[in-house]
């Protein structure tokens, strides 16, 4: 119905049509077109690695193989959903992305690092343990602790072990490992935040570059990805009390676990708070209902899988206890030896009092500043820090609704909840190049916070801008009387007369 305030500003309300479920992407959106340029460079990219003695020829028979058994089950997904905007082909360009990150991941390693670097490691082991496990033999020393280091390259082993022992393809699965992590954390967003800017969150998880470029190569950042989208996506439907969400939940802790418990255990107090929040503001007088006493239990259920895996945390980290003193005299130590590098080392901004706390939030997020960058990589870093600054900026109207919207959606209280948490253990961190690669752990959050709903009232008025913009656009080429979007399959907005536009200067 119309109300008066739509008739005053001359305008009728928006129509909202779902795209047809048979359709795979919509051209027109350009995302498509994008994910197939990408694809192109993944490949001629390839064709040039293989050139100067990469070896990524083999990735012509793996990525085939990748996209029938990782992309096309998701695409079918998308498009089935009949999501309000291309989805089926920005999901394809974060894909292609991905792809030719792996490439570029590899590249970096061998020909700027010179092979030194932890992938490398990794490939070698990998190829080690991979003649034991078909020859059966499982009790190889990974000489690395598990978990930590060795599982990473026991992983490595059995991946090996049953597609062959190649570095690039290598790259390929654990990129593809990223992916599905980033596109289970783009799940969790539409089912946990839902009428947020969906298409915002989507395109930074999908395209940021530290999101897409560190969890492409073998190592820690792509598990870690897929842990934690794992482990957001059953935290969502837990919260939204949606089945499915412990299995998934404790799938993606365990596989934390498995890497680096210390952050699963982040996640973990993370997802206790987005519950209890959950209980408290939106069981409403039913105190003693179902849904109440669930979300109690599940509560009860993560102190208990905190207590077990305190123990283990702390001998990761070498410590006593995670409590206390034991937990800080932990992250001293990491402060100390990630500073022992002088090229990317710098003072850290621990975090000895609250009023020490703004400062860590700007040094895990935004540093290094462009002026403290000392090589390539840190101005390509502080330049990203530039971007993420402006974005949080742009953002300022969602950024001011978190306290409201994280009692009306407890996993805004979620995302709160792990950032602080992170930037609180993270700020003890001295070297940039380490933060850097770190970030892409928290950054999938602090998108969850920059795409989070506006007021109606902005709404509105952003809808009445875009509408107004089109009948301008419709009166300049009188050929099309009316900007119809249908084709699209995203909206039809229908208008009613309006005053002459103001003729431009």
């Amino acid at each position: 119905m119309t109300t008066p305030t739509r008739r005053r500003l001359g305008i009728e309300p928006v129509e909202f049509r779902q795209r047809s479920p048979t359709r795979l992407h919509n051209g027109r959106s350009g995302y498509m077109s994008a994910g197939w340029f990408m694809l192109l460079a993944t490949l001629v990219a390839m064709a040039y690695g293989a050139s100067i003695g990469l070896g990524t020829a083999s990735g012509y028979l793996a990525l085939p193989v990748l996209i029938v058994v990782v992309l096309v089950p998701i695409l079918r997904h998308e498009a089935r959903a009949g999501r309000p905007f291309d989805a089926v082909g920005l999901v394809f360009l974060g894909f292609s992305v991905k792809m030719f990150s792996a490439f570029a991941r590899l590249y970096m390693v061998q020909e700027v690092y010179d092979g030194n670097g932890d992938s490398t490691a990794y490939d070698t082991w990998g190829e080690i343990l991979s003649r034991r496990y078909r020859a059966l033999e499982f009790t190889t020393d990974p000489q690395g602790s598990i978990p930590g280091t060795g599982f990473i390259r026991v992983l490595t082993g059995a991946i090996y072990a049953l597609i062959g022992a190649d570095v690039f393809i290598g790259f390929l699965v654990y990129s593809a490992f990223g992916f599905i992590g980033s596109y289970l954390l783009y799940l969790a967003f539409l089912s946990a935040v839902g009428p947020g800017h969906q298409v915002r969150y989507a395109l930074l998880i999908f395209l940021w570059p530290s999101v897409v470029f560190w969890p492409a190569s073998i190592g820690k950042e792509a598990w870690m990805l897929l842990g934690l989208g794992l482990a957001a996506f059953g935290a969502a439907r837990i919260i939204e009390r949606n089945s499915g969400g412990y299995v998934a939940f404790l799938a993606g802790l365990g596989a934390m676990y498995l890497t680096r418990p210390h952050i699963a255990i982040l996640v973990l107090a993370a997802a206790g708070v987005g519950v209890v929040v959950s209980a408290l503001f939106r069981s409403g007088a039913a105190v003693k209902s179902f849904g109440f006493l669930s979300k109690l239990a599940t509560v009860v259920l993560l102190l208990v899988l905190g207590a077990l895996l305190a123990p283990s945390v702390a001998s990761f980290l070498d410590v006593d206890d995670v409590g206390g003193s034991g937990f800080t005299e932990a992250l001293e130590q990491a402060q100390e030896r990630t500073g022992e590098d002088a090229g990317s080392a710098f003072g850290g901004a621990p975090i000895e009092s609250p009023l020490d706390y703004p400062w860590a939030l700007v040094t895990v997020l935004f540093r290094p500043f462009p002026w403290e960058a000392s090589n390539f990589q840190s101005v390509i870093s502080a330049l990203e820090g530039i971007v993420l600054i402006g974005l949080l900026v742009f953002s300022v109207r969602r950024l001011r609704r978190i306290p409201l919207e994280s009692i009306q959606r407890p996993y805004a209280a979620f995302a709160v909840a792990y950032v602080f948490m992170f930037c609180y253990v993270f700020a003890f961190i001295a070297n940039f190049g380490i933060l850097a690669r770190q970030r892409s752990q928290l950054l999938p959050f602090v998108f969850v916070l920059a795409a989070l709903p506006i007021t109606e009232k902005a709404q509105r008025r952003a809808a009445t801008f875009r509408q107004q913009r089109a009948a301008a656009r419709a009166v300049d080429d009188p050929e099309q009387p009316a900007w119809d979007r249908s084709r699209r399959g995203e909206m039809n907005i229908v208008t009613a007369p309006l005053p002459p536009p103001r003729k431009r200067s």
